[in-house]
């Protein structure tokens, strides 16, 4: 703290943490497009934070705050933030497995994401307001932009909220990530917490298809493009790809051996637990095989072959599912 400002450790042991800051240069990656997939303004989807897992991606945690700032090279998004929202997911390690926006595809062959949900501004909050304030002047996109990812403090974020389009209705400061102790702990709660995510999805799954008259066989440790073979009383087999999710949205991946099992097995279909650790209940859905390789040829892809060689993020909020059902589960 040579320079008198906190890191967000410090911040987070002071409880002076406000908000992480996702940053878009518009020279790599289309902001429009981000509106184009938003429903009603809001978007929900993941972002590159880092090229590489560090420190400050060790303390990002579902349900922190967090906002987009905009750099420089945009005539219709001048810098400034122009989103607001929350973090649905921990930082976890992947590669790119889709180019919607992406001007310049990153170079790294993986990078550091996070999940989020956030509402669109119409209106940003531009640099130039920023910078006649003494708080605000001293934000991290301002006073040090090769910082990756950025943050606020408390202070800063209660200077910031009255000028945001979409304010937060919240600036007490973030709790804690969950196992907060040493730095080298942390590493270990993304994977727990996919861990205890596919967990209520599983979950839900077996009791869902128990409660239609299947027997259920958990096959997910068999890497055969579905998780569960559910063979009901009458002779005939079901088999259910799983996907659990912390947010709102069936924004999913499907891995290549996914979508190649998706096209070739009759008896495929996928089950989708959104909200999956919401004190209010799980939602489930179900999609049939046929819905979902009409959601992968509606990416733009004329032949499936070219997202079976690589995956393919999937979003199914524009087809609706053949069953919805709130279902309430222990937590694992």
């Amino acid at each position: 703290m040579a320079d008198g400002f906190l890191n967000p450790y410090q911040a987070f042991e002071r409880d002076d943490f406000g908000a992480w800051i996702l940053v878009c240069n518009p020279a790599l990656f289309d902001v429009g497009s981000l509106e184009e997939d938003s429903a009603d303004g809001f978007v929900n989807g993941s972002w590159t934070v880092s090229s590489r897992a560090g420190v400050r991606t060790k303390l990002m945690s579902e349900g922190q705050r967090v906002l987009l700032w905009v750099t420089s090279g945009s005539n219709d998004y001048p810098r400034g933030f122009w989103a607001s929202g929350t973090l649905t997911s921990s930082a976890f390690v992947d590669a790119l497995d889709y180019t919607t926006g992406w001007l310049e595809v990153p170079r790294a062959p993986e990078n550091t994401w996070v999940e989020f949900e956030m509402e669109l501004f119409e209106r940003g909050t531009v640099a130039s307001l920023l910078v006649t304030d003494p708080v605000l002047r001293t934000i991290e996109p301002l006073r040090a932009p090769q910082v990756a990812p950025p943050f606020l403090t408390v202070q800063q974020l209660a200077a910031l909220n009255p000028h945001l389009e979409y304010p937060f209705s919240d600036l007490e400061p973030s709790p804690r990530p969950d196992g907060w102790g040493p730095l080298k702990r942390l590493s270990s709660e993304v994977v727990e917490h996919r861990r205890r995510t596919e967990s209520v999805g599983m979950d839900a799954a077996f009791a869902f298809y128990r409660e239609l008259g299947y027997e259920t066989e958990d096959i997910a440790l068999e890497k055969a493009g579905f998780d569960v073979r559910a063979t009901h009383d009458r002779g005939f087999s079901v088999h259910v790809e799983v996907k659990g999710l912390t947010g709102m949205h069936p924004r999913i991946v499907l891995t290549r051996n996914e979508i190649m099992t998706a096209r070739a097995d009759p008896a495929w279909q996928l089950l989708v637990v959104t909200e999956a650790h919401s004190d209010k209940g799980a939602v489930l859905r179900t999609y049939s095989r046929d819905k979902v390789l009409k959601a992968l040829r509606g990416k733009g892809a004329t032949n499936l072959d070219l997202l079976e060689k690589k995956g393919a993020r999937v979003d199914l909020s524009d087809y609706p599912p053949d069953l919805v059902k709130i279902v309430s589960l222990p937590q694992s």
